[in-house]
């Protein structure tokens, strides 16, 4: 009997033993997982940002009746702020230190220009290769801001282009609310007035959309597969 005694408290000792182990693995995982690993966790989570990028196509050429280029385009640079990704009291004022413009004005032209929180709100045209230089080089610095290449209208030194010609520029709420300007959004640029403006839709094309996954640093991963990219048609 004692010796039957003996073997049960042991397996009960090693049972014991077993077990209290076995919780410890289970709580040293969940602490891992729980604690340690939250952050890895918390940024996979948020991994699966979708930027919806418009897709800007060039706008026509302008010809006289001699087949002479009258209006044609030069490349540029537009600097954006994608709202869902951009960092409280970080993006805007590095954003304004990079274009030079004060915050308030940065803040301004993105609520003026806002669309949706994932599509890029047109800050700043007209730039060079600077600045997109050191967004490559220093993206995740600038988290919610990107940039995109455009076409800019360029008339001869000849001829007094305003006369006739017109201008482009940055379509209005006004004009978006009217009845013939339904289909633009805020920061498409539209014929202005002259020729520009009459033939506006001939001239400007159909943008076109494609959709990106970014990290939650706001570091490009790629095309988001599940959405197809929608090509420009150019004027």
């Amino acid at each position: 009997m004692r010796h039957l005694s003996t073997s049960t408290d042991t397996r009960v000792k090693i049972s014991g033993t077993l077990v209290t182990l076995a919780l410890m693995i289970i709580i040293g995982t969940l602490f891992y997982h729980q604690i340690l690993r939250y952050r890895f966790f918390a940024e996979q989570s948020e991994s699966n940002r979708i930027r919806i990028q418009p897709v800007i196509p060039k706008r026509g050429l302008i010809f006289d009746r001699n087949m002479e280029v009258l209006s044609d385009n030069r490349l540029s640079f537009t600097v954006s702020l994608v709202p869902f990704e951009r960092v409280k009291n970080v993006t805007v004022p590095r954003l304004s230190k990079l274009l030079g413009i004060d915050s308030s004005e940065v803040e301004k032209r993105a609520r003026a220009n806002f669309v949706s929180r994932y599509m890029p709100t047109p800050i700043k045209r007209g730039l060079g290769i600077d600045t997109v230089s050191i967004l490559e080089e220093q993206g995740p610095y600038y988290p919610g801001i990107t940039y995109s290449a455009e076409s800019v209208r360029r008339y001869p030194d000849s001829i007094s282009a305003e006369s006739f010609l017109g201008h482009v520029g940055e379509v209005s709420q006004d004009e978006i609310n009217s009845e013939k300007k339904k289909e633009y959004r805020l920061g498409s640029l539209i014929g202005k007035s002259g020729i520009e403006k009459k033939y506006d839709l001939l001239l400007r094309g159909l943008e076109g959309t494609k959709y990106i996954e970014v990290s939650a640093k706001g570091q490009i991963v790629g095309p988001y597969e599940d959405n197809q990219e929608i090509p420009a048609i150019p004027g």
